[in-house]
C-alpha cells in the first residue's frame, strides 16, 4: 500500500472513529446497502411504474389521480435523478413547497408509500422519507355548515325550479323541472351523511326504502369496509319524493349529474358571488372580495348574496353536526358516517360551533334542519 493510500485510510478511520463508527461496521453498513439495490430507476420510471401498479391491482381513480399530482410534484425537475440517490435532503427541500400542514401530510404519505414499494423492489436501499416529518397544523380548521334555511332553499329549488329543455324534435326549448333527478343524491348527502363518491359509485339497488336502509357496500366505500346506513324519516321524505316525480327505475346519479348539481347550487343561491355560470369559475369582481365579506351570510336565503364557495363536504359535515348536536349519540354517528370506532375523526373534523352566518349551533336549529320535509304544493306535484 503506498504512504498516500495508507493516509486516506487513516483519515477515513479517524472520521469515523469520531462518528463512533468502526471501520468494520462501516464496511458492513456499506456492503449490505451496495447489494441492496438489484437495479437503478430513474425517479421518472419509478413514479411511472409505482403509478401503473396501483392502477394494475384496481386503486379507485381518485387515488390515482391524486398519487400523479403528489408524485408528479416530488419528480418534476428530477426526472434523470436515480431512486437510490434520493436523500432526506431532497424531500425535506421539497416539502418546504409552501403547501399548507394538511397538504404536506397528504403528499409526504404518498412520497413514503412509492419509495416503501421501491424498497421492496429493491430500487432503493432505504426509504428517504422515513424520518421526514411534514409540518404540524397550527390551528385546528374550521368546518362549515348549512344552516336550515340554506337546506331548505336547496331543497325547494330541486322540486319547483323551472329550466329549459331542448326538444330535438322541434328544435325548441320547453320548461321542465330538470333538477327533479338530483333529490335522491341531495337527500343521501344531506341527511344520511354519506360521502359523495359513495352515492356516485352505488347502485339504485342500494337503496332500500321499504327497510330505511342505503347499504354501501365495501368495494365502493372509502374505508373498504361495507355499511348499512339507516334513512331518517327526512331523507326517506324526500326519496319518495323522488321516486314518485322520477319513476322507480332512475338512476340515483342521472347523466350531466356534475353540470345539473351545479346549476341547481347556482340556482339556490348557494353559489360562489360572482359565479360566471358560463365559463364554470369566479369572476374577477370576486376574486376582489375579502374572505370576511364572503363568509357573511344573510339569515335570509333569498339574498342575492349566495355563498362565497361550495365548502368541502358541506353536506356531510351538516348531517353530523345537526345529529350530533340534537342526539349526542357519537358511537352511533361514527358507524352511520363509517368511521372507525377508536378513531377521533368525528369531534375533529365533523363537527361545527357555529353557522356561517355566525348563529350558534342550537338544539332548537337541528330540530328545525331535520324537519326539512316536502311541502303540500311538492306533494300535490307528485300526485299529478
Amino acid at each position: 500500500m503506498s504512504h498516500e493510500r495508507r493516509l486516506q485510510l487513516a483519515s477515513a478511520e479517524t472520521k469515523l472513529l469520531e462518528a463512533g463508527v468502526s471501520l468494520e461496521q462501516a464496511i458492513v453498513w456499506a456492503l449490505e446497502r451496495g447489494t441492496a439495490v438489484r437495479e437503478h430507476k430513474s425517479l421518472a420510471d419509478l413514479r411511472d411504474e409505482f403509478i401503473a401498479e396501483k392502477e394494475r391491482i384496481g386503486c379507485r381513480e381518485r387515488t390515482v389521480r391524486q398519487l400523479r399530482v403528489s408524485l408528479g410534484s416530488f419528480v418534476v425537475g428530477r426526472e434523470l435523478q436515480l431512486a437510490h440517490e434520493t436523500t432526506r435532503a431532497h424531500v425535506e427541500a421539497w416539502l418546504r413547497g409552501g403547501w399548507q400542514a394538511a397538504t404536506q401530510k397528504n403528499y409526504l404519505g404518498d412520497l413514503r408509500g412509492m419509495f416503501k414499494w421501491a424498497r421492496e423492489k429493491r430500487y432503493v436501499a432505504e426509504n428517504p422519507c422515513r424520518e421526514v416529518k411534514a409540518a404540524e397544523q397550527r390551528t385546528e380548521r374550521e368546518i362549515a355548515v348549512l344552516s336550515p334555511e340554506q337546506v331548505e332553499q336547496l331543497f325547494a329549488t330541486a322540486v319547483l325550479h323551472e329550466g329549459r329543455v331542448f326538444d330535438r324534435s322541434s328544435r325548441t326549448y320547453a320548461a321542465a323541472h330538470v333538477f327533479h333527478p338530483l333529490l335522491a343524491y341531495v337527500a343521501l348527502a344531506t341527511f344520511c351523511g354519506i360521502r359523495p363518491e359513495e352515492i356516485k359509485r352505488s347502485g339504485a339497488s342500494s337503496l332500500h326504502l321499504k327497510d330505511r336502509a342505503f347499504v354501501v357496500a365495501g368495494s365502493v366505500a372509502k374505508t373498504g369496509k361495507r355499511r348499512v346506513v339507516d334513512l331518517p324519516t327526512s331523507a326517506l321524505a324526500w326519496l319518495q319524493l323522488w321516486r314518485k316525480l322520477c319513476g322507480e327505475e332512475s338512476p340515483i346519479i342521472p347523466r350531466n349529474f356534475r353540470k345539473l348539481w351545479e346549476r341547481l347550487r347556482e340556482a339556490a343561491k348557494l353559489k360562489p358571488l360572482g359565479w360566471n355560470s358560463t365559463r364554470g369559475k369566479k369572476s374577477a369582481d370576486c376574486r376582489r372580495v375579502s374572505a370576511s365579506t364572503c363568509l357573511r351570510q344573510s339569515h335570509a336565503v333569498a339574498d342575492d348574496e349566495g355563498l362565497s364557495e361550495w365548502p368541502h363536504d358541506v353536506l356531510r359535515h351538516t348531517t353530523a353536526t345537526m345529529h350530533y348536536r340534537l342526539h349526542e349519540n357519537p358511537s352511533w354517528l361514527k358507524a352511520q358516517l363509517g368511521h372507525v370506532e377508536d378513531e377521533d375523526t368525528l369531534h375533529r373534523n365533523y363537527r361545527a360551533v357555529r353557522l356561517l352566518d355566525g348563529r350558534a349551533i342550537s338544539k332548537a336549529l337541528a330540530r328545525k334542519f331535520w324537519a326539512v320535509r316536502p311541502s303540500a304544493p311538492m306533494k300535490a306535484m307528485a300526485r299529478r
